[in-house]
C-alpha cells in the first residue's frame, strides 16, 4: 500500500491511497491529516481510491478505533470500485467525524461538490 496525503489550500487534504490499506497505516495517515489540519476550523477532504484494491478487515476495524479529535464537514470519495463503495458506506456509518459524505464518478465532480476549482 501507498498513501499519499497533501493539503490544498484553504481547507482541504486530499488522500491518495494505492493498492491493499494494512492496519498499520491507517494511524500513520491519520497522523498526516492531523498534522495537516491543525489550526484550521473547517476542513474537508478529498480522497482518491481509484488505485485502491482492498480494504482488509484489519484495516477497517483500525479505521473505527481512530481518535475523534476533530470533524470534517465534507468527505468527497472518487474512483472507488463497486465493491470498495459498499465496504466505505459501511465505513463511514462508524466515523461520526465526517458531517457530510458522498461517492462521485471523477475527481472533477467531487472538486465540484466540495466547492474545489478542478485541477488542471
Amino acid at each position: 500500500m501507498k498513501e499519499l496525503v497533501t493539503f490544498e489550500s484553504p481547507s482541504t487534504l486530499v488522500i491518495k491511497l494505492t493498492g491493499d490499506l494494512a492496519e498499520s497505516e491507517v494511524q500513520t495517515i491519520h497522523e498526516k491529516m492531523h498534522q495537516l489540519s491543525e489550526g484550521l476550523d473547517k476542513v474537508c477532504l478529498l480522497v482518491d481510491l481509484s488505485g485502491l484494491k482492498n480494504i482488509p478487515p484489519k484495516a477497517r476495524e483500525a479505521i473505527g478505533k481512530v481518535p475523534r479529535e476533530r470533524t470534517y464537514d465534507k468527505l468527497a470519495v472518487f474512483g472507488a470500485s463497486a465493491r470498495v463503495r459498499v465496504l466505505g458506506t459501511l465505513i463511514l456509518k462508524l466515523l461520526p467525524v465526517i458531517k457530510k459524505s458522498r461517492f462521485f464518478n471523477t475527481e472533477e465532480e467531487a472538486r465540484e461538490w466540495l466547492g474545489k476549482k478542478p485541477r488542471r
